[in-house]
């Protein structure tokens, strides 16, 4: 199994979308970046060593490994999708609150 046939997998299954769901369920506040994460999800899978992937397709643990990737990412206050997206919105929000109360 290669790179294109795991990944035309994942897309038929709609494997990607529900890891992404059940992971958001946990932490509903964070659904607003839905479509970020999975996209950061996409370039992590198409990037990621295409032997570990094929072991991990072929292991049938394709799921835990996509698992595992969002999880650091959602709950993690030290991954990109946490400083790209969250933190940002925290420090924009500071700064709302920060303008409100001098205006």
């Amino acid at each position: 199994m290669n790179r294109n046939e795991i990944i035309k997998n994942i897309i038929d299954t709609n494997l990607l979308n529900t890891c992404v769901d059940y992971q958001l369920k946990k932490q509903p506040q964070h659904y607003q970046y839905r479509d970020d994460i999975i996209n950061d999800a996409w370039v992590w899978l198409l990037t990621y060593n295409e032997d570990k992937l094929t072991n991990a397709a072929e292991g049938k643990h394709l799921n835990a490994l996509i698992t595992r990737y969002l999880q650091n990412q959602i709950f993690s206050k030290t991954s990109d999708y946490y400083r790209r997206y969250i933190k940002f919105d925290n420090i924009t929000e500071d700064l709302d609150n920060a303008e409100g109360i001098q205006g």
